[in-house]
Parts: C-alpha cells; structure tokens; sequence
C-alpha cells in the first residue's frame, strides 16, 4: 500500500480485517478444542476452582498462549480474544496480499481490490457452508486447510492460528526484510512450540537463499545467531519438559 499514508494504510488495514473477520466468522467462546488451550491460562487467573483441575496441574504445553490468557481475563478484557483473532486473519490476508505481489502483479488499487474481495469471498462462512453441503466437510476450509484436519485458520482463537505469523514471515522476506521474517517465525515457534520444525524449515531455506544466491554470508551469520537466540527460550522450555525420562514412563503417556 505504497500509495497511502502511514495513517491511511492503518485505518485500510483494519477496516479490511474487519470485513474479513465478519465473513469468515469465530464461533462462541471454548468452543471445540478451545477450552483445553485456554485451561492453563484461566486457572493461571484464578478462575472458578480451575486451580484444582487435573489436568491445569500438568506441563502446560503452551506457556506464551497461556499468559496471553492470562493477562487477557485478569483485566476483564475476554471479548478481546475476539479481536486478537480478528487481527490475525487482517495478517493472514495481507500476508497473502504480500506474496502473491511478488509473483503477479497487483500495483492498481483495483487489482489489490479485486484481490482483496477473492479472498474475502473464498474464506467466508457461506462458501464453507455451501461446501460442506454439496462436497462434503471435508472441503470447508477449501484454502487454508491441511491434513489431518489442521488448519491456519479455523472457527477459534487458539495457539494453531499464530501459524499466520509463519506467512508473514514469507512475505517478509520475499520484500528482503530478512529480521522481520526471522522474528516473525520465532514468534510463531514460541507461542505454538509444534511450528518449532516448520519454523526452523523456513528459516533454514532463508539461509541457504542468502548465502548461495544472494551471496550475503555476513547477512546469513547475524540472520542464524538471531534466530538461535530468538528462539532459546521457547527451545529450552520444550527440551526441559517434554524430552528424556525413561521408555516406560513414554510408553504409558502414549497409551494414556
């Protein structure tokens, strides 16, 4: 959006989330698997007597979405998981927006329009309907579904949809804004540890296109120490509680 001002491209952006947001729709709180992602973080806030519950006393998988959800209902502030996730369908769009620009060419408003409203009109919750009817639920979330029944998206706010920081950390790089894109997906990474091997993935493509085709080894130096860095917190977590004890005790998790 070269051709509008900072504050123009704010207010676009918002305003097109918006409409985004509404189209493709969020169902009611803790619905589906929500209420297992967002247990940590409300016993964490002192909700009800969920500070007594099994299964909030185990490791909590996802300690960054759990204080996300934590600060989030200490402050009385639950209609905003609403609008975090509405945000995060405006970056999955503009993402989108972002890496197609570099492979077709979208510089007239009006080709960025009718983009805009393609997409629009292929994520909304009235496609997914009449999909499901005629083809199938398999085929509800036609674009941003994948195997297994996982997804960028999908009808909740839970760690899974941070998996739109991992666009925007393509599209960051296509425009050669190489520690926007290193970041972007540590952050994905840190808040949805299971994207550590998707977000290592990327980055390690990034390095090697730096290093033999932009001929860039200093870049791709700070670029890996950056990443390494970014990324040991959640690393170290993961690696402390979910790696090592004995092959029975694994064994019974498993059958568990």
């Amino acid at each position: 959006m070269k051709w509008m001002k900072p504050c123009q491209a704010v207010a676009f952006f918002l305003l097109v989330t918006l409409l985004f947001a509404l189209a493709y729709n969020q169902s009611p709180l803790y619905t589906s698997n929500q209420h297992q992602y967002f247990l940590h973080g409300l016993a964490g806030a002192g909700a009800g007597d969920l500070t007594e519950d099994w299964l909030a006393q185990t490791v909590d998988p996802t300690p960054v979405f759990s204080w996300i959800v934590d600060i989030t209902t200490r402050i009385g502030a639950t209609p905003a998981f609403f609008v975090y996730y509405a945000l995060l369908m405006g970056v999955y769009l503009f993402s989108l927006v972002s890496i197609a620009e570099a492979f077709i060419p979208l510089k007239k408003p009006s080709a960025r329009f009718s983009f805009l409203g393609a997409m629009i009109l292929l994520h909304s919750a009235g496609l997914r309907y009449l999909f499901s009817q005629t083809l199938g639920p398999d085929w509800s979330y036609l674009l941003e579904g994948g195997v297994a029944g996982q997804r960028l998206l999908g009808p909740v706010f839970q760690p899974s949809v941070f998996g739109v920081l991992l666009l925007l950390s393509i599209a960051l790089y296509l425009r050669r804004r190489t520690t926007g894109a290193v970041l972007a997906a540590v952050l994905a990474a840190s808040i949805h540890p299971t994207y550590l091997l998707s977000s290592a993935l990327l980055i390690g493509t990034y390095l090697v296109d730096t290093v033999l085709i932009e001929k860039r080894l200093r870049q791709a130096a700070g670029m890996s120490v950056l990443a390494l860095v970014a990324v040991s917190p959640i690393l170290i977590y993961t690696i402390i509680h979910f790696t090592g004890g004995s092959a029975e005790t694994a064994a019974r998790a498993r059958d568990i």
